[in-house]
């Protein structure tokens, strides 16, 4: 019999996070190892197989002129307001997102992509503008169902050249719909420095 989480997980201090929770019904945080460049905590849902809200810092700060161009692109839209990046800027992406992950779509790569980029737009969060991506990664074994994602990429650092991201990922649609209810709420209980 596995024991369900019945506690919201709080979680502070990871890069421009100064806190969030996690609802119940989730375990963790697993974390990178001590010493790893990369840093990552991932929570587990404890009824859907293979849900996961993570954190994530790739360890290396992005080259300054994609810091520039992010920036420009957060300074885009006045707050509250979102949105939706134009193709042409969605083509510039590829740095701020992982040239090896969701930075690898159709706008990027479109020969090779490993990702589906269905959305990226700007919003805000709090008091912070931040870049929010909807898509799904390809697997490539045949039968495997994609892994749906659905991430925010913050920066941080003195000129914004580090990024953090937050997000939610999930094999199919099914269960990743079961999931985004709790994401929500973790992205709501996001409290930035």
């Amino acid at each position: 019999m596995v024991k369900l989480q019945t506690m919201a997980i709080q979680v502070t201090g990871f890069g421009p996070i100064e806190h969030f929770q996690v609802p119940p019904g989730w375990h963790g945080p697993y974390m990178s190892r001590p010493g790893d460049m990369r840093q990552r905590q991932e929570f587990f849902s404890d009824t859907v197989p293979g849900g996961a809200i993570s954190l994530f810092y790739r360890g290396l700060p992005i080259e300054v002129q994609a810091a520039k161009l992010f920036k420009t692109f957060l300074e885009s839209t006045p707050a509250p307001g979102t949105r939706e990046l134009a193709d042409s800027e969605k083509a510039s992406l590829s740095e701020i997102l992982g040239p090896r992950n969701a930075g690898s779509n159709q706008f990027t790569q479109p020969e090779a992509p490993v990702f589906d980029l269905d959305s990226a737009k700007v919003g805000w969060l709090g008091k912070h503008s931040a870049l929010f991506v909807r898509g799904r990664f390809n697997q490539s074994d045949e039968g495997q169902e994609n892994s749906e994602f659905c991430g925010v990429f913050l920066p941080s650092g003195p000129h914004g050249r580090e990024i953090f991201e937050i997000f939610l990922q999930a094999p199919g649609l099914q269960s990743f719909e079961k999931c985004s209810a709790d994401f929500e709420s973790t992205l709501q209980s996001l409290v930035l420095r």
